[in-house]
C-alpha cells in the first residue's frame, strides 16, 4: 500500500440533514429547519419563527442549503494495489478504523472517507485526525500501517456475522450507519488478506 501523509490536509464536513435533503434556510432571519418541508407557496405557509425573538415571525423565502465547515488537520491517503469497488473500499476503510486500538489510537480520534482517484480506478482511503490542527494520529498510522492492516484483518476474520453482511462487532458503528447496507465483512477480509501476504 502507498501511504501519503499531509500535515495540513483540508477536510470539508458537509451536513446534509436528515435523509440528505439539506436544510430550508431563511437568509433574512437565519431560521433553519430540515427539508423536505412541504410548502404550498402561499404567504401563510411561508411564515416561520424568527430565531431569538419571542413571538417574532418572518415570511421571507426559505432556500435549500447543505451546512458545512472546513478545517486543516493531519491526513493520510492510502492507495491500495488492489482493484476495489466503492463498497469494497468502504468496507476496508471501516475495518481499518475498527482496528485503530491495535496501534494505540482511540476510534473517536480518527475518521475516514473515500476519495475518487479517476475513472475506473479504485478509490483512495483517507484517514484523518478529527481535531483541527491534528494530534499526530495520521502520522502514527503511516508508521504502524502493517500492524493496522493486520489488526483490521483480525477485526473482520474473527467476527461471526455473515460473510456477505456486517455487524456492530466488525464494520458497523453509530457514526457510519448511512453506509451499513454497503459494508460487507467478506470484502474487507479478502482485500486485507491480500495486503498481508
Amino acid at each position: 500500500a502507498q501511504a501519503r501523509f499531509s500535515r495540513q490536509g483540508q477536510i470539508t464536513v458537509i451536513n446534509g440533514g436528515p435523509g440528505g435533503g439539506g436544510f430550508a434556510v431563511c437568509r433574512s432571519c437565519g431560521h433553519a429547519e430540515p427539508t423536505p418541508v412541504v410548502r404550498k407557496g402561499n404567504k401563510k405557509d411561508m411564515v416561520h419563527k424568527r430565531p431569538g425573538v419571542r413571538g417574532g415571525e418572518c415570511s421571507s423565502m426559505l432556500s435549500n442549503r447543505h451546512r458545512g465547515h472546513q478545517y486543516l488537520t493531519d491526513v493520510v491517503e492510502l492507495r491500495l494495489p488492489i482493484a476495489m469497488s466503492g463498497g469494497e473500499a468502504l468496507s476496508t476503510l471501516y475495518a481499518l478504523l475498527g482496528a485503530l486500538n491495535t496501534i494505540g489510537i482511540s476510534q473517536n480520534d480518527v475518521d475516514g472517507t473515500l476519495r475518487p482517484t479517476g475513472i475506473d480506478a479504485s478509490p483512495a482511503l483517507i484517514l484523518f485526525d478529527t481535531v483541527p490542527g491534528g494530534a499526530g494520529h495520521a502520522r502514527r498510522i503511516v508508521q504502524k500501517l502493517e500492524e493496522l492492516v493486520r489488526g483490521g484483518l483480525r477485526v473482520v476474520a474473527d467476527c461471526e456475522c455473515g460473510e456477505d453482511s456486517s455487524c456492530y462487532g466488525c464494520l458497523r458503528s453509530y457514526s457510519n450507519q448511512a453506509h451499513h447496507d454497503a459494508l460487507v465483512r467478506g470484502d474487507a477480509e479478502r482485500i486485507l488478506e491480500r495486503l498481508v501476504r
